[in-house]
């Protein structure tokens, strides 16, 4: 009976330990492992995008209520949001920093225009859809 065909894993791997000097085989892996992401960082929390001087610096300029809101908007399992509510209950704030905190966010962390436009697209997509 004939042997098995080796996996696709284990012809790469072969060509790695072929042509990458052993010294040189964890830099290459980090390297393969960072271009397989979309982010070159991953993105921060929407209460450190808002607040840091490295991104929108408006600390002391949103209320608590809006950030907590902001956070669980972000970070659960939302799809899709309506936002209801009588005048100056931040309805349109929430709106606008979900997006800035989102898609900006991910500007800073993109590590390919390529990955860039498919993330924005999502992301405007879900905050914009009729």
């Amino acid at each position: 009976m004939p042997d098995k065909a080796p996996s696709l894993q284990q012809q790469a791997l072969a060509v790695v330990e072929n042509r990458i000097a052993p010294e040189k085989r964890l830099a290459f892996a980090e390297y393969v492992e960072r271009r397989q992401s979309k982010f070159k960082s991953e993105p921060v929390e929407i209460e450190e995008f808002l607040t840091s001087k490295a991104y929108l610096g408006k600390e002391g300029e949103i209320y608590p209520r809006v950030l907590e809101a902001l956070y669980k908007l972000l970070s659960g399992p939302y799809q899709e949001a309506v936002l209801t509510g009588a005048i100056g209950t931040a309805k349109t704030t929430i709106a606008v920093y979900a997006w800035l905190g989102d898609s900006i966010n991910s500007l800073f962390c993109a590590t390919r225009i390529g990955n860039l436009v498919s993330i924005l697209r999502l992301k405007s997509s879900s905050f914009f859809s009729h």
